[in-house]
């Protein structure tokens, strides 16, 4: 099989990517490692994730826009810090902004539709096991199930599992300590708890970390909570132990980590397949298409111009880790003035 880009993992990011390949007239093959698109899973209770109003725009130029609505478990307007409220902003008229907690399977599901819809090809459910290398240059990926493709470019957007760099030995740049976040979802909560007092998420600062509450409809709030690697028991937080904790507590590590570099010849690295940042920063799936967009974008200039290849890698790379370095920047600044101690 030979396509124009082969994309490693079906999420926002590589969502984002397919969808600015097949719009630029490019062919482009996803590979995804589970049926995302199986209608059972989206009746699933799962942990919601606040995504910014922002989303939109950048849904509307993927002509995905109805995926929030097709995944939106609750609303809220900004995010409140003991008792300081901070505004998501509004608009020219004063109406506030809003963002949403989302259903993760349903939006991924919906961002899929899209890309698929406006031509993107799909093998799931599938794992890459390889990259094929030419003369050091990255020309296409080996399968778990024997496929073996030939591409001008591979956009891995594999998320926490980050097998391109892996796969390269890219070096990692560290700037936190070792960092777990647990979530989970607590239900039956009745409509006087103070969470529904108003529409702000929660945001509870602690010397080695924090807990963000995120109320959603029905009586349910997504939880999670952040501390250094060892230091937390896998507990729901204090406020919501009186009610039900619904299904499995997840982890993840999430040491704010880049690799260096994010793209050579023949492929490139975007969202968390390239860095990750803590959820506090707030935006991971808007930082997630904005990467995997401009990924695609790279990739189109490099197939359409050759020559100029180096540069257009070079440019990446500066814009990525630029803006991964903001990123941090601005996080440190945030959890030094709550004493918050993670870095």
């Amino acid at each position: 099989m030979d396509v124009d880009i082969v994309i490693i993992g079906a999420g926002p990011a590589g969502c984002a990517a397919a969808i600015v390949a097949v719009q630029s007239g490019l062919s482009a093959l996803i590979i995804a490692g589970k049926n995302t698109r199986h209608d059972s899973a989206n009746l699933t209770i799962q942990p919601s994730e606040s995504i910014h109003p922002g989303v939109l725009s950048l849904l509307e130029l993927l002509q995905a826009g109805p995926a929030i609505a097709a995944a939106s478990v609750g609303v809220y307007e900004g995010v409140q810090t003991g008792e300081t409220l901070a505004p998501l902003g509004s608009s020219a008229d004063g109406d506030p902004w809003l963002g949403n907690h989302i259903h993760r399977h349903r939006f991924d599901k919906a961002l899929l539709d899209a890309a698929l819809l406006q031509g993107a090809g799909i093998l799931q459910p599938e794992m890459v096991s390889d990259l094929l290398l030419q003369d050091d240059c990255v020309v296409g990926i080996k399968t778990m199930s024997g496929n073996q493709i030939t591409c001008k470019y591979v956009i891995d957007a594999s998320g926490y599992m980050r097998f391109g760099g892996k796969k390269l030995q890219f070096e990692e740049a560290f700037d936190s300590l070792p960092l777990t976040a647990w979530t989970g979802v607590t239900e039956n909560i009745p409509p006087d708890h103070f969470l529904y007092s108003n529409r702000f998420t929660r945001f509870i600062p602690n010397p080695g970390g924090w807990t963000w509450l995120a109320p959603e409809s029905g009586g349910r709030c997504t939880w999670t909570m952040l501390s250094a690697k060892g230091k937390q028991s896998v507990e729901p937080p204090g406020e919501l132990t009186a009610f039900t904790n619904q299904g499995k507590i997840k982890a993840a590590n999430c040491r704010w980590r880049i690799f260096r570099p994010v793209c050579k010849e023949g492929i490139i690295l975007c969202g968390d397949a390239a860095a990750i940042v803590d959820p506090a920063a707030g935006q991971g799936i808007l930082n997630a298409l904005l990467s995997g967009m401009t990924a695609s974008k790279t990739v189109v200039s490099c197939i359409s111009d050759p020559d100029q290849e180096p540069i257009y890698l070079a440019e990446y790379d500066n814009w990525f880790f630029q803006y991964y370095q903001d990123r941090v920047q601005k996080l440190k600044t945030h959890y030094a003035d709550l004493g918050i101690a993670v870095f």
